[in-house]
């Protein structure tokens, strides 16, 4: 039973690092950078079928223990491996810009020097303290490194967890309420957007830069087939206004390989940068207009839920789509947000509870002794390892250090994907450790077996167990820790205590509740505008649209195609009746019919506005937004025919991910 288990589920995870490999990386992410963080991404993964296999080969005293014990060192030495030594120089050799690969890999040894100082001073107090305690051997030496790669990730899991295990429950049971969700929603956007702005700003810098850089040379420089390249980015990009450059304030001493090493390096950042937040965005917006039309069809009960998504659908199917999205999915996510606070009580008090001192409390223990079917146990110990490891991973990419390695479907760097794989391989295993410990077989209690009897620890636990200082007894009080966490965490005290310590906020993670913030007011206005384009039967995301000629102004918040006026900001409530006399649209040249064509050469004068207008400037120049308006709403209702012309560019499929997916607009 426990080979078809292991033979089973292992297979799956391997599946999925598969789906995960085809689905998240971007156009440049190369076949190196693929199969490393495949690799890393399985062995840490693994432990999802490893820890409830081991759980019920003891339980159940099951035969095939070797076979389990190969399977865990396995996992285990390879990520250990790979995180202190592969990984790392990998994410370094993917941030570089250089053009040889000896030169990006000179540059992650740099970049990666303070890392494996901070690790060989570690290892050097290790020796110390072995040496101190007379147990200088090599055993003890592995031991005491696989002790301080357990502690770092066992403090980070936990601070990580504590946070999900609080905001996982109560984030659901906020969405329960649709209009709440809808203002949380606001927030986000409006936040998303201006990330978007500044990351359009820093690619619009890059390319400006670029060009005049590429000025500064002649054909016949040696240094040409270098810029050729940075040029080929910079084309690739598509309709982009770079920034004007002010060369008396600018470096532009760029003579060197290493230093175009270092401007491609700069442009590539602001690529995927700003394709990265563009698409965080469209995805914000498609989430939107299901709350939306939710929210449309509150009053409509037992009628047929209505949406422009569901038109092909029988009556009754639309009725029952009704019921589910208005009255039931509110009350399931309620249920299970009570169910999930529940079961975060419960891991906190098995956490409190490790101490030797304390009789076992976790409920979790209790549970998988009880149950004697071998599918009930594995099922069971699987589901409750996920949840801690959902909580952890949440976690991760809330904190404002962490964003940046967010995976984003199509638009994932390689420098984040390998720092994704490197995360996980460090808090897979202390957390597995810590979850066996704690919450599955606490150690040296009631009943038996505990986890003294599992393969993990006989094989890897124990080694990990002896060293003194990061041993046995760190990796039982520290979880303690968490009561007085979490406690900050549920009075949403955290943020303001860590920032009085931490005035870059590093360690600060990013809130989705903020209804008075300028943010909502433009994030309000934005998606308002994409229900009203998606009525109008156009592709989501033309708010977003590169904009052609499009130039950027202090006097202006500009994201990419749409340009809002200085005062958009303070307002409150933005109703979209009003957005037409205040937002200018700038769409994409090649994306547009005549008629959009049109309403866009009306509007080329009011890219730079003046500084102090009159107020026959102030009417002349709404007379001429409203006729630019209108020409754009008649496009609209004639655009349906064309509407194809939006998502695909160069005969590229949208699931192809690159420019071509974004550069007409985004998809529906």
């Amino acid at each position: 039973m426990l080979f078809i288990l292991c033979g089973v589920g292992l297979p799956l995870v391997a599946f999925a690092v598969v789906f995960l490999l085809w689905y998240y990386p971007n156009a440049n992410t190369t076949l190196l950078v693929k199969i490393n963080v495949g690799l890393a991404w399985f062995a840490a993964m693994s432990v999802l079928v490893l820890v409830p296999a081991d759980l019920l080969a003891t339980l159940q005293d099951m035969e095939g223990g070797e076979l389990l014990k190969l399977w865990w060192s396995i996992a285990y030495w390879y990520a250990f491996v790979v995180m202190m030594s592969v990984l790392p120089l990998l994410q370094g050799y993917a941030d570089s810009g250089d053009f040889h690969p000896w030169d990006r890999f000179l540059y992650s040894v740099r970049s990666n020097a303070k890392f494996y100082l901070i690790l060989g001073g570690l290892g050097a107090v290790g020796v110390l303290i072995l040496y101190f305690s007379q147990n200088i051997k090599i055993e003890a030496m592995i031991g005491w490194g696989m002790a301080a790669s357990n502690a770092y990730g066992l403090v980070g899991s936990i601070f990580l967890m504590g946070y999900g295990l609080v905001d996982i429950p109560r984030k659901l049971w906020q969405k329960a309420d649709v209009k709440r969700r809808e203002l949380i929603m606001f927030h986000r956007a409006g936040v998303q957007v201006e990330r978007a702005r500044n990351a359009h700003r820093e690619l619009s810098k890059a390319i400006g830069l670029a060009k005049v850089v590429s000025g500064l040379f002649r054909r016949t420089d040696e240094l040409t087939p270098f810029l050729d390249r940075i040029n080929g980015m910079v084309d690739r990009v598509g309709d982009f206004t770079p920034e004007e450059m002010d060369l008396d304030n600018e470096d532009v001493d760029y003579f060197t390989v290493q230093d175009l090493g270092k401007l491609r390096r700069q442009l590539r950042q602001g690529i995927e940068g700003y394709q990265r937040e563009r698409e965080i965005y469209l995805q914000m917006a498609r989430s939107y207009l299901g709350v939306h039309d939710i929210i449309k069809n509150m009053d409509r009960v037992g009628l047929p839920f209505i949406s422009p998504y569901n038109t092909q659908r029988a009556t009754w199917i639309c009725k029952l789509e009704w019921w589910w999205k208005c009255r039931l999915q509110p009350v399931c996510m309620r249920a299970l947000a009570i169910l999930l606070a529940l079961i975060s009580v419960a891991v906190l008090v098995a956490q409190i509870a490790i101490s030797p001192i304390l009789p076992n409390l976790s409920v979790f223990s209790y549970i998988i002794h009880d149950v004697h079917h071998d599918a009930a146990i594995f099922s069971l110990s699987f589901m409750f390892l996920a949840y801690p490891a959902v909580a952890v991973y949440y976690t991760l990419f809330k904190l404002g250090r962490f964003s940046f390695y967010l995976l984003v479907p199509r638009h994932t760097a390689p420098y984040s994907l390998v720092s994704n794989s490197l995360f996980m391989c460090r808090f897979a295993f202390p957390l597995a450790f810590n979850y066996m410990a704690a919450l599955a077989l606490p150690i040296d209690k009631k009943p038996d077996p505990d986890i003294q009897k599992t393969m993990f620890y006989l094989d890897l636990g124990k080694p990990m167990a002896e060293p003194p200082f990061l041993g046995k007894r760190f990796t039982t009080y520290v979880p303690i820790v968490l009561l007085p966490y979490m406690v900050l965490v549920v009075f949403n005290v955290f943020n303001r205590v860590a920032g009085f310590f931490d005035r870059s906020q590093k360690l600060s993670f990013d809130e989705d509740w903020d209804v008075t913030s300028t943010y909502a007011a433009t994030g309000q206005t934005m998606l308002r505008i994409e229900v009203e384009n998606r009525d109008a039967d156009l592709p989501l995301g033309l708010t977003v649209t590169q904009g052609g000629g499009m130039r950027m102004s202090s006097s202006h918040s500009c994201l990419a195609g749409l340009v809002v006026p200085p005062d958009l900001s303070r307002r409150s409530a933005i109703d979209p009746s009003q957005l037409r006399r205040m937002v200018k649209p700038n769409l994409g040249r090649r994306s547009l019919d005549s008629k959009y064509q049109s309403a866009l050469e009306k509007g080329i004068g009011f890219s730079e506005p003046r500084s102090m207008p009159t107020d026959r400037d102030r009417a002349s120049e709404a007379s001429q937004l409203n006729n630019i308006i209108m020409d754009i709403s008649q496009a609209r209702h004639s655009s349906r025919a064309n509407r194809g012309g939006y998502t695909q560019l160069d005969d590229k499929p949208p699931e192809s991910g690159g420019r071509s997916w974004f550069g007409k607009g985004g998809h529906r």
